[in-house]
């Protein structure tokens, strides 16, 4: 066994891995996954709708086999994040919307006005012509071994080659999510927007009342 990381590019036979990895970065150290939570959908019947919003591959936004860079070793999958750059293909809350509104059924669209409210003040908006980072996971068998890290920054890499007027990255993240903050704060992000709501009952659908966007200037 080589125990060494290798890099690529997702594709069609990804999706499975893909959809573990959305789950669970969205559920941040939770068992809540607000795709089901919010719309009222269980998880296994979530799985057979993000296969086929990720085949539709509409890229700018993370639910797009396109954004999705690949670790493995030794042939295993060990990690994924997403990544693109905001604007590039449209506003990406725009593209995530429509794309989640033509494949869940009408009836789970309809949120109660709180939550609507709630949501709304949750939302941060991307910079445009920033690179969006986004969806990062490593099993828990291969953590410890820098994947992060190397994953962000090949996809950094890879973005500032097509477009090279990019100078910054962003990450949005939930406050719960400690061991994350303090990770990208190590890789040089700093915290520049924040977002919280006081609706008592969010922790029912979202793993924290608080997000944050961290923010990394690149040479």
């Amino acid at each position: 066994m080589t125990n060494s990381i290798e890099f690529r590019k997702a594709n069609l036979q990804d999706i499975d891995f893909i959809i573990e990895t959305i789950f669970a970065a969205e559920k941040s150290g939770t068992d809540r996954l607000s795709y089901s939570t919010i719309f009222g959908i269980q998880e296994s019947e979530l799985l057979k709708l993000f296969q086929e919003m990720l085949a539709e591959d509409i890229d700018g936004q993370e639910l797009s086999i396109s954004t999705f860079m690949i670790a493995e070793i030794d042939q295993q999958y060990a990690g994924a994040c997403s990544a693109w750059v905001e604007g590039i293909y449209g506003d990406s809350s725009i593209l995530k919307a429509n794309l989640l509104s033509y494949y869940l059924p009408p009836e789970k669209l309809i949120l109660e006005n709180a939550l609507k409210e709630a949501l709304s003040e949750m939302h941060l908006a991307r910079t445009k012509n920033t690179i969006q980072i986004e969806s990062v996971y490593v099993r828990n068998n291969f953590r410890g071994k820098g994947i992060v890290q190397q994953i962000i920054e090949k996809q950094i890499q890879y973005l500032k080659q097509e477009f090279n007027f990019v100078n910054s990255a962003e990450i949005i993240v939930a406050m719960n999510n400690e061991s994350a903050l303090k990770a990208y704060q190590k890789m040089g992000f700093e915290i520049c927007k924040e977002s919280s709501t006081h609706f008592e009952k969010i922790l029912s659908f979202l793993p924290s009342n608080k997000r944050v966007i961290l923010q990394k200037i690149l040479s």
